[in-house]
Protein backbone atom coordinates (compact mmCIF):
# COMPACT_ATOMS: atom_id res chain seq x y z
CA UNK A 1 0.00 0.00 0.00
CA UNK A 2 2.96 2.24 0.68
CA UNK A 3 4.56 1.40 -2.51
CA UNK A 4 1.42 2.51 -4.38
CA UNK A 5 0.83 5.88 -2.57
CA UNK A 6 4.79 6.32 -3.79
CA UNK A 7 4.32 5.70 -6.95
CA UNK A 8 0.79 7.97 -6.86
CA UNK A 9 3.09 10.72 -5.30
CA UNK A 10 5.81 10.17 -8.41
CA UNK A 11 3.15 10.57 -11.44
CA UNK A 12 1.51 13.86 -9.23
CA UNK A 13 4.59 15.33 -9.18
CA UNK A 14 6.19 14.73 -12.51
CA UNK A 15 2.22 16.06 -13.82
CA UNK A 16 2.86 19.55 -11.61
CA UNK A 17 5.95 20.15 -12.76
CA UNK A 18 5.05 19.17 -16.52
CA UNK A 19 1.83 21.61 -15.65
CA UNK A 20 4.05 24.74 -14.48
CA UNK A 21 6.57 24.05 -16.95
CA UNK A 22 4.23 24.33 -19.70
CA UNK A 23 2.69 27.58 -18.05
CA UNK A 24 6.85 28.82 -17.94
CA UNK A 25 6.83 27.92 -22.07
CA UNK A 26 3.47 29.98 -22.68
CA UNK A 27 4.61 32.62 -20.82
CA UNK A 28 7.70 32.96 -22.37
CA UNK A 29 6.16 32.67 -25.81
CA UNK A 30 3.60 35.10 -25.17
CA UNK A 31 6.71 37.67 -24.12
CA UNK A 32 8.25 37.74 -27.01
CA UNK A 33 5.69 38.11 -29.73
CA UNK A 34 6.16 40.17 -31.46
CA UNK A 35 8.42 42.36 -29.57
CA UNK A 36 11.56 43.61 -30.99
CA UNK A 37 13.42 43.21 -27.97
CA UNK A 38 12.45 40.20 -26.03
CA UNK A 39 13.45 40.11 -22.58
CA UNK A 40 15.99 37.80 -21.53
CA UNK A 41 13.11 35.42 -19.73
CA UNK A 42 11.74 35.75 -23.61
CA UNK A 43 14.76 34.55 -25.13
CA UNK A 44 15.36 32.11 -23.01
CA UNK A 45 12.29 30.23 -24.56
CA UNK A 46 14.20 27.09 -25.69
CA UNK A 47 15.75 26.28 -22.38
CA UNK A 48 12.00 26.03 -20.68
CA UNK A 49 10.93 24.09 -23.63
CA UNK A 50 14.24 21.57 -22.83
CA UNK A 51 12.79 21.82 -18.85
CA UNK A 52 9.88 21.06 -19.57
CA UNK A 53 10.18 17.60 -21.97
CA UNK A 54 13.48 16.49 -19.77
CA UNK A 55 12.76 17.84 -15.66
CA UNK A 56 9.69 15.12 -15.22
CA UNK A 57 11.26 12.53 -16.46
CA UNK A 58 14.63 12.97 -14.61
CA UNK A 59 12.50 13.61 -11.26
CA UNK A 60 10.77 10.13 -11.80
CA UNK A 61 13.80 8.11 -13.11
CA UNK A 62 15.69 9.11 -10.10
CA UNK A 63 13.13 8.67 -7.58
CA UNK A 64 11.75 5.24 -9.11
CA UNK A 65 12.64 2.31 -8.43
CA UNK A 66 10.57 0.17 -10.50
CA UNK A 67 7.86 1.01 -13.09
CA UNK A 68 9.93 4.27 -14.44
CA UNK A 69 8.98 3.99 -18.22
CA UNK A 70 5.00 3.62 -16.96
CA UNK A 71 5.02 6.43 -14.17
CA UNK A 72 7.02 9.20 -16.95
CA UNK A 73 4.38 8.28 -19.20
CA UNK A 74 1.86 8.50 -16.97
CA UNK A 75 2.71 12.07 -15.17
CA UNK A 76 3.15 13.52 -19.03
CA UNK A 77 -0.05 12.20 -19.90
CA UNK A 78 -1.63 13.86 -16.82
CA UNK A 79 0.44 16.67 -17.15
CA UNK A 80 -0.66 17.94 -20.54
CA UNK A 81 -4.48 16.95 -19.85
CA UNK A 82 -4.74 18.75 -17.05
CA UNK A 83 -2.97 22.27 -18.54
CA UNK A 84 -5.11 21.31 -21.95
CA UNK A 85 -8.47 21.16 -20.07
CA UNK A 86 -7.45 23.81 -17.83
CA UNK A 87 -7.24 26.71 -20.55
CA UNK A 88 -8.58 25.05 -23.70
CA UNK A 89 -11.49 22.72 -22.34
CA UNK A 90 -14.73 23.45 -22.24
CA UNK A 91 -16.27 21.89 -19.42
CA UNK A 92 -19.71 22.40 -19.14
CA UNK A 93 -19.96 21.69 -23.17
CA UNK A 94 -20.44 18.56 -24.68
CA UNK A 95 -18.39 18.46 -27.65
CA UNK A 96 -20.19 17.68 -30.81
CA UNK A 97 -18.74 14.12 -32.26
CA UNK A 98 -19.02 14.38 -35.91
CA UNK A 99 -17.72 18.38 -36.23
CA UNK A 100 -14.74 17.62 -33.47
CA UNK A 101 -14.02 13.96 -34.71
CA UNK A 102 -10.20 15.03 -36.68
CA UNK A 103 -9.58 17.32 -33.58
CA UNK A 104 -10.17 14.49 -31.10
CA UNK A 105 -8.19 12.55 -33.47
CA UNK A 106 -4.97 14.83 -33.67
CA UNK A 107 -5.42 15.12 -29.70
CA UNK A 108 -5.19 11.74 -28.88
CA UNK A 109 -1.99 11.27 -31.45
CA UNK A 110 -0.17 14.18 -29.78
CA UNK A 111 -1.16 12.77 -26.48
CA UNK A 112 0.58 9.22 -27.13
CA UNK A 113 3.55 10.39 -29.19
CA UNK A 114 4.11 12.87 -25.23
CA UNK A 115 3.65 9.73 -23.33
CA UNK A 116 5.58 7.70 -25.36
CA UNK A 117 8.10 10.53 -25.07
CA UNK A 118 7.83 10.66 -21.35
CA UNK A 119 8.25 6.98 -21.11
CA UNK A 120 11.23 6.85 -22.96
CA UNK A 121 12.47 9.40 -21.18
CA UNK A 122 11.65 7.91 -17.83
CA UNK A 123 13.29 4.77 -18.71
CA UNK A 124 17.19 6.50 -20.20
CA UNK A 125 17.52 8.28 -16.75
CA UNK A 126 16.67 5.34 -14.62
CA UNK A 127 19.00 3.10 -17.09
CA UNK A 128 21.93 5.85 -16.55
CA UNK A 129 20.59 5.85 -12.71
CA UNK A 130 21.00 2.15 -12.28
CA UNK A 131 24.88 2.15 -14.70
CA UNK A 132 26.13 5.32 -12.75
CA UNK A 133 25.96 4.26 -9.36
CA UNK A 134 28.37 2.90 -7.17
CA UNK A 135 26.78 -0.70 -6.48
CA UNK A 136 26.38 -1.53 -9.90
CA UNK A 137 30.18 -0.62 -10.64
CA UNK A 138 32.09 -2.29 -7.67
CA UNK A 139 31.49 -5.71 -8.99
CA UNK A 140 34.69 -5.67 -11.12
CA UNK A 141 36.06 -5.38 -14.39
CA UNK A 142 34.15 -7.49 -16.98
CA UNK A 143 37.50 -7.81 -19.48
CA UNK A 144 38.64 -10.46 -16.85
Amino acid sequence: MRANIFLIALILIGAATFYGLQDLVSAAQFGAFENPSPSLFSRMETIWVFLMLLLPATLIGLFAIRWAPLLGAGAYVVGFLSHYLYYYGRWNVPPDPLSSMHVTLKDCAAVLSLGAFGALAAFCVAYLKRRLTIGSSDRGSRLR
